[in-house]
């Protein structure tokens, strides 16, 4: 209710007839009456009548209260009294008022006084405007903005919450202020799976202060449409049709549907999604009979459909979520599975590689014993067989790594020939084993020095090759490589690997690259293998930026090609790769060779370095072409059909041009004949294939030099024994396998090393606690404590400088465990089964290091101990008279004397220079003075008669007790001098 009083003061008083203020009351807009002061109605017009729905009788003559609710009169008489009391003489008054007849209406009075000129008497004139249809209209349109302004804070909040419950439960509490209502809620429509009934359960609500909430209701969760069938909810909101009621208007026998009887009137408004009903929102007014306007259901339904939209995305969100959690979980567990293989992989790598390591170990020390034949053949086939299944526990490995990403290369700058001719060195044996020839070609385009992993390069080179002599029974295998300049320093290399085996058929071709595949997968197969090899090489091609494919035709042989893409890396040029080199420059040489690979190698080296070749395909040819002219030098392969290459030198050294001719042999067998008639055929040089550019060229300069010094590759490998003399370490060996215990410390015995044994990670600790090792070799795998919790306990226990170096030593060899190693303070990490080489290699990279760390300490500490050096040994005199045992008791005895006495002195001299006693400070300064000059000290003895000086002359004592300072702060470096002389000379009688 508003009321507003507006008195308005003024003087003027209204003079009229009866007739004009019939008329003015008659033709008035208004509705108006006059009063008299007691408020008892004179007249009105028809206006004022049909206003208050009174007839004339019912108010002429009456009370002007009349108009309004019983309830209400006595108090308006009281206002209209206190007006006629006051002197205002216009009032308005601006009000909601009850009527008679209970109607509410918002009425405007304006109250006049003017005095009648009939007979006189003041008259009050009341002027009435019935305001409710205007303020109804304006209360109407401030709803609509409440409402509007509401729905778009609900819909801001529905939208930027993560929190759905917080996000719902805050928009309706904003809706329903906004709404002026007592309640607002959400309801979704759900089915029983089981019966199929369709219900509606209540997820969230407002309630105002004061209105019973109905969220706790258990009737609120399964809300059946039965009981509002009279109603027809689903058929409305299925249809996306909106609701609203007035209760009281409702059948009296369907008022009760509503579980809070004090509703008054509600409106019901669908959500849908896609079209499709998914619930609906609730206004619940408690206090009037609201009627809701078209302009508000349809603000409703706009917020209804925001609501749907948000449950949409919320809905989409954590399908979303699920999926993004259901593929959490698969990574996890594919990551679990891959975990799982990879520790699977390596622990079945360290249980087969435990005993190979034994196997191999063992067959390596017992080919360096006296056997025979047939023992040494036994046990040469008992290594060959570890080192293939070696190779076969390898691959498995590398295929793992690949599947499961963990495979990483290294980029580090490496020559391009060397790691050709490291491929082609491991293989030669088995190249010779089998007759076949083995030979490369670089192309000159090709950069010497390339930046990538020479390993993994190496890698792929020797399985193709392995394969290359596998499948070739006669002929020969041949690399080419050359160079693509893509980019600046970057080129594309391309390696094909050609034999002249059995050859491969058209439809086996596709199974060449698979994993775990072969080309004959018969039980019948002439050739074992895993299958990977090839799947590995062409994974690491891809690897590289490259690819890898094959060309073969069945019985005529196969090339395997592939290219990887590096940058080239600026290196010094090797001598043998420059061109015209002056030692072989214009040289003729005579190349034989049945083989026309072979041949073109040759001619190409030979020509790049100046040389003019001719070339003979037989040695039949070679004769004839020798007994047409002379040459500078000859070039012979060892093994050619009809006559090889030793018969074909004899014959040589029968013709004239050939008596004094430079002969070098190339053979694929790797030794050179020692009979009494080679000797007599004064070979210059004996070269194994495939032969190297290096090796070549060197002997060649060589021969044409007059040397004939015979270049043999020696592929064997030799033990260091003198390794121990020239690294004396202290050696630790965790090991917990007996047999692999005893093959390490019979390698470490051959070397010239002693090395204790620790059984487990235990020992380890209590016998490094006890000695100081230099080196532990530690086992990974060990019962009670494993090498990896006991070298993180050596790092917490010991500082670095003074703990042992650790060398992992484990059959597990996957990079995350190297990097396991690593992380747990170990130093290196070498794998099982281990090769001499590699043990060796490792013993002398750890002690160059240590020996360089120990040095630096030593000195370091020496430095630190011994401090500034004061005593001079070449100026004591007597010690240029030692000549027997005697002599150096007697030093030892002096030197005891003055380490005694010194200290004795030197406190005298303090007493003195602190009671500022010159006599007494005059006479143990050269007391001082003359020992230190019979030890040599000369800065003693300066010292000391610098104060003897200034004692003389009995002054300035502050001079003086500068120099005793000084000298009493060399004075303790020249007592740890004096010990650490006469420690030297009892070291001389063998006296502790």
């Amino acid at each position: 209710m508003n009321n507003k009083n507006m008195p308005i003061n003024s003087g003027v008083k209204l003079n009229t007839d009866d007739f004009l203020c019939d008329l003015i009351i008659q033709n008035s807009f208004e509705a108006v009456c006059f009063l008299d002061l007691n408020g008892m109605v004179l007249s009105c017009n028809n206006n004022l009548l049909g206003m208050a729905k009174l007839n004339a009788e019912d108010f002429i003559g009456h009370h002007f209260s009349v108009i309004f609710h019983e309830s209400i009169r006595k108090s308006e008489t009281s206002i209209y009294e206190s007006f006629i009391s006051s002197n205002n003489q216009l009032y308005e008054l601006d009000t909601v008022k009850t009527l008679w007849d209970d109607r509410i209406v918002n009425i405007l009075f304006k109250f006049t006084r003017f005095t009648h000129s009939k007979d006189n008497k003041e008259q009050i004139a009341v002027f009435v405007k019935d305001l409710s249809a205007e303020k109804n209209k304006e209360n109407q349109l401030q709803k609509k903005d409440r409402l509007m302004q509401g729905i778009a804070e609900a819909t801001k909040t529905l939208i930027s919450s993560n929190d759905t419950e917080y996000a719902f439960n805050a928009a309706l509490k904003i809706l329903g202020t906004a709404a002026e209502v007592d309640r607002v809620y959400i309801f979704k429509h759900l089915v029983l799976d089981d019966t199929e009934e369709m219900y509606v359960k209540l997820l969230c609500e407002w309630a105002a202060p004061g209105v019973e909430s109905q969220i706790e209701m258990e009737a609120m969760q399964r809300l059946s449409y039965s009981r509002f069938e009279f109603l027809q909810f689903y058929d409305n909101f299925s249809k996306g049709k909106t609701l609203k009621f007035i209760i009281k208007e409702l059948p009296a026998v369907h008022q009760d549907i509503f579980i809070d009887k004090s509703i008054k009137s509600i409106i019901l408004v669908p959500i849908m999604i896609d079209n499709l009903y998914w619930g609906f929102i609730g206004f619940d007014e408690c206090v009037v009979n609201r009627i809701w306007t078209d302009n508000e259901e349809s603000l409703l339904i706009t917020m209804a459909s925001t609501i749907g939209a948000v449950i949409k995305r919320n809905y989409i969100q954590e399908e979303l979520v699920k999926k993004n959690n259901q593929l959490d979980t698969a990574i996890k567990s594919a990551e679990s599975a891959v975990k799982a293989k990879s520790e699977f992989l390596a622990l079945m790598s360290h249980e087969i590689r435990t005993p190979m390591n034994g196997v191999i170990g063992m067959t390596g020390l017992l080919l360096d014993t006296l056997l025979d034949d047939e023992q040494r053949e036994y046990v040469e086939t008992i290594r060959i067989s570890g080192d293939q299944l070696l190779v076969i526990i390898n691959d498995i490995l590398d295929f793992s790594k690949i599947e499961s990403e963990k495979l990483d290369l290294e980029y580090n700058p490496f020559d391009l020939r060397d790691c050709i001719e490291d491929s082609l060195d491991l293989l030669a044996s088995k190249a010779s084993e089998k007759g076949l020839d083995l030979a490369y070609l670089v192309e000159n385009n090709t950069p010497n020095t390339i930046s990538g992993d020479v390993t993994r390069l190496r890698q792929i080179l020797t399985n193709l090759l392995s394969n290359a002599i596998k499948f070739t029974e006669k002929g020969e295998v041949f690399i080419n490589v050359s160079s693509e300049l893509v980019d600046q320093n970057v080129h594309k290399i391309l390696f094909s690997v050609k034999d002249t085996g059995v050859g491969i058929p058209k439809d086996k071709m596709g199974r060449l690259f698979k994993s775990f595949s072969q080309v004959d997968t018969s039980t019948t197969r002439t050739h074992g293998g895993t299958g990977l090899g090839l799947a590995i090489s062409k994974r690491l091609a891809e690897m590289m930026q490259g690819e890898m494919w094959v060309e073969s035709e069945p019985d005529k042989g196969s090339t395997f090609y592939f290219y990887i893409t590096v940058q080239s890396v600026a290196s010094q040029m090797k001598v043998y790769l420059h061109n015209n080199a002056p030692q072989l420059t214009d040289k003729s040489v005579l190349i034989v060779d049945d083989n026309k690979t072979n041949r073109k190698i040759l001619e190409v080296q030979t020509f790049n370095w100046g040389m003019k070749y001719v070339s003979a395909a037989s040695p039949f040819e070679a004769l004839e072409i020798l007994k047409k002219r002379s040459f500078d030098a000859a070039i012979l392969d060892y093994q050619m059909p009809l006559m090889d290459g030793v018969s074909l030198a004899s014959e040589i050294r029968k013709l004239p041009n050939g008596v004094n001719l430079p002969i070098i042999i190339l053979t694929s067998i790797g030794k050179k004949d020692e009979s009494p008639e080679f000797n007599k055929l004064n070979i210059a040089a004996f070269l194994s294939k495939p032969i190297k550019q290096g090796s070549l060229y060197e002997n060649l300069i060589n021969v044409l030099q007059g040397k004939t010094k015979s270049v043999v590759r020696q592929s064997t490998f030799k033990i260091d024994s003198t390794l121990g003399t020239k690294h004396p370490m202290r050696i630790l060996l965790a090991e917990d396998n007996v047999v692999n215990q005893k093959v390490a410390k019979k390698l470490l015995e051959k070397m010239g090393f002693r090395a204790d044994v620790a059984a487990n990670g235990l020992e380890v600790l209590e016998y490094v606690r006890k000695i100081n090792y230099d080196l532990i070799f530690m086992d990974i795998l060990m019962p009670e404590l494993d090498g990896y919790e006991a070298s993180i306990i050596i790092n917490n226990e010991f500082p670095a400088e003074k703990r042992p170096k650790i060398i992992a030593m484990t059959a597990n060899a996957m990079q995350e465990d190297r990097e396991k190693c690593l992380e747990a303070g170990m130093d290196d990490f070498i794998s099982k089964p281990v090769r001499i080489e590699d043990l060796q290699d490792m013993l002398n990279k750890w002690g160059n290091i240590i020996f360089e760390q120990k040095d630096f300490i030593f000195n370091d500490f020496l430095k630190r101990k011994a401090g500034p050096k004061y005593l001079d040994e070449n100026k004591i005199s007597f010690l240029t008279d030692l000549q027997s045992d005697d002599d150096i008791f007697f030093l030892l005895e002096l030197l005891d004397v003055y380490i005694n006495d010194m200290p004795k002195i030197i406190d005298q001299i303090k007493h003195a220079v602190d009671k500022v006693d010159f006599k007494h400070i005059l006479f143990y300064a050269h007391k001082l003075k003359g020992s230190a000059l019979t030890l040599g000290i000369d800065k003693l003895s300066e010292l000391c008669s610098e104060i003897e000086t200034l004692a003389k002359l009995g002054e300035n004592d502050a001079k003086i007790k500068q120099y005793a300072n000084e000298l009493f702060e060399i004075f303790e470096y020249v007592i740890k001098e004096l010990m650490q002389l006469k420690e030297k000379y009892l070291n001389m009688m063998g006296k502790e």
